[in-house]
């Protein structure tokens, strides 16, 4: 992860258009931000909206709205809420439970089933967990809540809530009260850090972050990221001043120097993201957790030891025409004005590759191509002028995608040695393309892939994480997931986590490409009826439509530039500008280096 801050704010501000276009898209869940709030975090002085409390006489129907308008309150106050409630129904209402987010261009419907219980009833767009996972919900989802309610000296009040029910939120009302930051864990060597993106109320920012950060990994990410806080470490306050946030925690905390640097890594990276904290003092029970007599000062995002830099340089894309493949200025495919944009360095000569294979991929190095024939019965590598089949038992084998460790994925149906059902495969090009024992493909476990059909297997940059495009069997139902990489002790990826489902909305998925480490980007449908356009999909949970892209099949970033390039069926490419697309070249295939 570069040192510069992410502004994972800005994400927040595209919710509006999201939860417009589609209904949205969905994401599982698993880890929850653990209590305590009342802790001393800081935020800056904001304007706070109070809304009004009960009054005298209020029907049921009248409290019920009242309680879910006070729910709105800024500034994680919630006294006026409570006043909707008794007392009993007051001491165990959970503000942060549940989220649920409903269309506020729809009137919220509340009727009466018993003497004593009325049925509240809503469009659902979103549901933010209590972990601040977002889960976008598909188009017309309805959600319903029984709610009943008793008279407290002659007045209506909320007397029983159903389990885990949070706040109710309007969209109109999200981005005021939810924001999008990055909760950064540890990965490999070749990927310093991963991040993941989650929803918390604007109230308590920096104690609800650290939570989260302290907290076990989430299940998308087990076996693909690391976390060095302990299962008992326990936030105790965090102070914000002059731009630094005090962290002090409790818990067995380890003493060597590489996991005091770890935590440090992770709690600096994700804190700085915050708009008011710039550095970050780490300490536990009022000491600081330093290491090596280190460090003496409050750490930021720019001191910490950059990550390893990639030893192969920067490589050009290639592109096909026909059969020859050829590398390309990548200010050949942008606005040629555009100020400070540098042309990757040309690799050798290319062999070229025959009409009859189509989807083509380059290694991260530039030194092999891949692409499958035109029945996706058969996958080949080009390297050194030669071509080699990759030895696979496997028929419908889909697009192919290096990562930036030296790995082709690759989705098919197939089988292997103790695996009937497989659907994804790697192959090591670490050895040699004519070894047929060491250069076949060796499946990868991905039990949630049973019986569908993988149509892009993309590996983000970092290698630790692959969104997986995949149908049923039939070609329908599409479903975009992403999960980490389990690796064995050679560094082969053997098994995919669990996954979080993206844009579940989108009706139709052709391709998938990642923008960078919270975003990819889709070719598809949003709804049965949306124009077949570019989406941005952040792993937060938000979808952003891009401008239709009639007869795009695939799509491609533009390495270091986040410029988005669709090829068509008519052999154009496509770079977007303003409010639509521009045909900059011509080509059957365009491919960027991995990583």
């Amino acid at each position: 992860m570069p040192p510069t801050r992410r502004p994972w704010a800005v994400i927040a501000s595209l919710v509006v258009t999201v939860l417009a276009i589609a209904g949205c898209g969905g994401l599982p869940v698993d880890t929850a931000v653990q209590p305590g709030l009342n802790v001393n975090g800081v935020n800056p002085p904001q304007l706070q909206y109070v809304p009004p409390g009960p009054r005298a006489g209020e029907t049921p129907d009248e409290v019920i709205r009242g309680f879910l308008v006070a729910g709105t309150a800024s500034g994680g106050v919630y006294n006026v809420a409570r006043a909707f409630l008794t007392s009993a129904a007051a001491g165990t209402w959970v503000p942060d439970g549940e989220a649920v987010i409903y269309d506020s261009s729809s009137p919220l419907d509340i009727r009466p089933i018993t003497p004593t219980s009325w049925q509240l009833t809503a469009t659902q767009q979103a549901v933010i967990d209590p972990g601040g996972r977002l889960l976008p919900s598909r188009a017309d989802t309805v959600v319903r809540a029984t709610i009943t309610l008793q008279l407290v000296k002659g007045q209506w009040r909320i007397s029983g809530l159903p389990k885990g029910f949070g706040r109710w939120v309007g969209e109109r009302d999200l981005d005021g009260l939810f924001a999008a930051y990055g909760v950064v864990y540890l990965g490999p060597r070749s990927a310093p850090t991963i991040p993941d993106v989650r929803w918390f109320p604007r109230d308590h920012l920096p104690n609800r972050l650290t939570a989260a950060v302290i907290d076990p990994l989430p299940a998308y990410l087990d076996g693909a990221a690391t976390t060095v806080f302990p299962t008992d470490a326990v936030l105790s306050s965090v102070q914000v001043k002059d731009g630094v946030a005090t962290v002090d925690l409790a818990g067995s905390f380890r003493t060597d120097t590489a996991s005091r640097k770890a935590m440090w890594t992770q709690l600096v990276l994700s804190l700085t993201g915050l708009p008011d904290v710039n550095a970050v003092i780490l300490q536990s029970n009022g000491v600081v957790l330093d290491y090596a007599g280190r460090p003496a000062r409050p750490l930021s995002a720019n001191d910490l030891e950059p990550p390893a830099g990639d030893l192969t340089g920067p490589v050009a894309p290639v592109v096909r025409t026909g059969g020859k493949v050829s590398t390309v200025d990548l200010t050949s495919l942008l606005d040629p004005g555009a100020a400070g944009r540098q042309p990757a360095v040309p690799r050798k000569a290319y062999p070229d590759v025959a009409s009859g294979w189509v989807q083509l991929a380059l290694s991260a190095d530039g030194a092999e191509l891949a692409a499958v024939d035109g029945n996706h019965n058969d996958l080949s590598r080009w390297r050194n002028n030669q071509q080699y089949v990759v030895p696979v038992a496997a028929a419908k084998i889909a697009r192919p995608a290096y990562d930036g460790r030296g790995y082709l994925w690759f989705g098919g149906v197939g089988s292997a040695a103790g695996a009937k059902d497989v659907r994804l495969w790697v192959v090591d090009t670490h050895a040699a393309p004519g070894d047929l024992k060491a250069a076949a493909a060796h499946a990868v476990a991905v039990p949630w892939l049973e019986g569908r059909v993988v149509t892009s297997a993309r590996p983000s940059a970092d290698g630790q994480r692959v969104a997986v495009v995949s149908t049923d069997a039939a070609g329908r139902h599409p479903r975009l997931d992403l999960a980490g990489v389990v690796r064995d002790k050679s560094g082969l990826p053997a098994s995919l986590a669990a996954s979080v489902q993206l844009a579940p909305t989108m009706t139709l998925i052709r391709d998938v490409a990642w923008a960078d480490d919270t975003d990819l980007v889709a070719i598809g449908q949003v709804g049965t009826h949306d124009p077949l356009r570019v989406v941005g999909v952040s792993i937060g949970g938000q979808l952003v439509s891009r401008p239709p892209t009639p007869g795009a099949e695939s799509i491609t970033v533009l390495p270091g530039q986040r410029d988005v390039v669709v090829v068509t069926d008519r052999n154009t490419f496509l770079v977007q500008a303003g409010l639509g697309w521009q045909q900059r070249a011509q080509g059957t295939d365009l491919a960027v280096p991995a990583g």
